[in-house]
């Protein structure tokens, strides 16, 4: 038995290296030519280069976002042309967590190697796009499955040097955006049935870092608000963003519509009654209703989608293992978490024009030119995205 565990441990420690190593081959050149992402330059690390350490409490987007806040202030530490390759290392990090957090975890939905294997699988390939890939103002994305993770995690016993990560990563997490915040409520749940105080405590903390978001929001120029009414376009794009997205890459209405009913009606009838349908198709349809309904002209997004389709994917591999189903119907669900993988894996990595291109602008070259006055703007990815850097005295 010692030996099947050691030899379990290292297979657990492979899969962990395995999926770092794909973060990183999946978009080698944003390690051999770091580039800013947008808003990450223009706002960010404009205030940082303009305003110093004051911009560390600076809110952008009428919230708080804690790693661009703080990535972007370092970045100005180090000479121009290198900045970028400090929040790529910050995004970096933050996306091999959830990986990390699978290996060690004790949780039974990840108590076993293929377990872990599968979950990693549909962590790095299901629903991906190079405008989440590797910046740090889009962090906050992955930050909503670090805390689904934590949420899954079995807490009884756990030691303190545990305990403590738990409370920085739910913090940081809770700072980093408003996304990862709408899962505060599973947590309390999650007290309510287990009766493990650290689901409360790490509750608390999302109350705090809840209340931060809200003193931002309340006291921003600007606040965001719903324009349009909720139509049944809309409740059709929350439907189609949670169930079809997923799997076929695709909001189009169409024989791929067709093709998830059955999933649907699984999920409804077959999965309601069972222990974790809260968990994960709750927490799938919570997320993925408030983020369409906040975002601009309630339409949605890849961005938006990419936690709410982990956690739906996740839910249904745990369903794959759950004996107390039928064979047919865990065979079912089996052949949609394989097209969802076939879809990702299908379009790693993802070469779009519309977010990525070799053909866009070094920032590394471009930083030189500035600094020798050649030129006083630098382009961005995406190319729509330019700064303009005030010459220091």
């Amino acid at each position: 038995m010692s030996f099947i565990y050691k030899y379990e441990n290292i297979i657990n420690l492979l899969i962990f290296i395995t999926a770092v190593i794909l973060i990183v081959m999946r978009h080698v050149d944003f390690f051999i030519s770091p580039r800013f992402w947008a808003e990450e330059a223009t706002q960010y690390f404009y205030d940082a280069y303009m305003n110093g350490p004051s911009a560390l409490v600076q809110a952008h987007k009428g919230y708080y976002s804690i790693v661009p806040t703080v990535s972007a202030y370092f970045a100005t530490l180090v000479p121009l042309e290198h900045a970028p390759l400090v929040t790529t290392i910050f995004a970096f990090f933050v996306q091999v967590i959830p990986f990390y957090l699978i290996y060690i975890s004790r949780s039974e939905y990840f108590n076993t190697s293929l377990k872990k294997l599968l979950a990693s699988l549909i962590i790095l390939f299901v629903v991906h796009t190079p405008e989440i890939w590797l910046n740090a103002i889009t962090s906050q994305f992955h930050f909503v499955i670090i805390v689904f993770i934590l949420l899954l995690e079995n807490k009884d016993n756990i030691p303190k040097s545990k305990r403590y990560w738990f409370y920085f990563l739910t913090l940081v997490s809770g700072l980093s955006g408003v996304p990862a915040n709408i899962l505060a409520p599973l947590f309390l749940y999650n007290y309510l049935i287990t009766k493990q105080k650290e689901n409360l405590y790490l509750f608390g903390i999302f109350i705090l870092t809840t209340s931060i978001h809200l003193v931002f929001i309340l006291t921003a120029d600007r606040i965001g608000q719903i324009h349009d009414d909720i139509t049944f376009y809309v409740i059709g794009n929350i439907f189609v963003s949670l169930f079809q997205y997923p799997i076929f890459y695709s909001w189009k209405i169409g024989i791929e519509t067709i093709i998830i009913l059955p999933l649907f009606y699984i999920i409804i009838k077959c999965l309601s009654p069972k222990k974790y349908f809260e968990i994960f198709f709750v927490s799938a349809f919570l997320l993925t209703t408030i983020m369409i309904l906040t975002s601009w002209g309630m339409k949605g997004g890849i961005r938006y989608m990419y936690a709410p389709s982990i956690i739906m994917i996740l839910g249904l591999l745990v369903a794959i293992f759950d004996i107390s189903l039928s064979k047919v119907t865990r065979g079912v669900l089996g052949i949609y978490v394989a097209l969802a993988l076939f879809s990702g894996i299908k379009n790693f990595p993802l070469i779009d024009g519309q977010f990525y291109s070799k053909n866009w602008k070094n920032w590394h070259d471009q930083a030189l030119l500035y600094k020798a006055h050649k030129v006083d703007k630098i382009v961005l990815y995406p190319p729509m995205f330019k700064i303009s850097l005030p010459r220091k005295q």
